[in-house]
């Protein structure tokens, strides 16, 4: 397994020079953990809180918040921001999505468009999984010839 900072590092290569690339570092690493300790493939949670977010502590005008931009009201305990925290509800709600759709493109769909997803929910799935694939070959790269990516 890559460790998280090395991921969380190639993710936000982009940001390198930016004012906020620690604060997003440490949220994308956050995320990382998460994944790893809820049992949902790593690199598909990065590509996730990156797409929603770029790893951004942010509310949406729809009221999705965090990195993972989950809405409080249907992926939070007791249906409220108290008590949730969005890094752990977000990656436990991809688990359940991933559970019930069970290919990654539905789930990520559902993810984004609800019970019923339309074109734009599917493009949000498209580049997720891109991100994703990308994250994944970095890493098999990394293991297999241990370069400096």
């Amino acid at each position: 397994m890559i460790p998280a900072y090395i991921l969380c590092s190639c993710v936000l290569a982009s940001y390198s020079n930016h004012a906020t690339y620690e604060r997003r570092l440490n949220t994308c690493i956050e995320v990382a953990e998460s994944a790893e300790e809820h049992r949902v493939p790593v690199e598909l949670a990065l590509a996730v809180a990156y797409h929603e977010s770029r790893f951004s502590n942010v509310t949406s005008h729809a009221g999705a918040m965090g990195p993972m931009q989950i809405i409080p009201k249907w992926h939070c305990p007791r249906g409220r921001r108290e008590g949730c925290s969005l890094i752990d509800d977000g990656v436990k709600t991809l688990r359940r999505y991933l559970r019930k759709y069970k290919r990654k493109k539905r789930a990520l769909a559902h993810w984004n468009g609800g019970n019923h997803p339309g074109r734009l929910a599917r493009g949000f799935a498209r580049k997720v999984l891109k991100t994703y694939r990308r994250l994944v070959y970095f890493c098999k790269k990394r293991i297999d010839s241990s370069c400096d990516c």
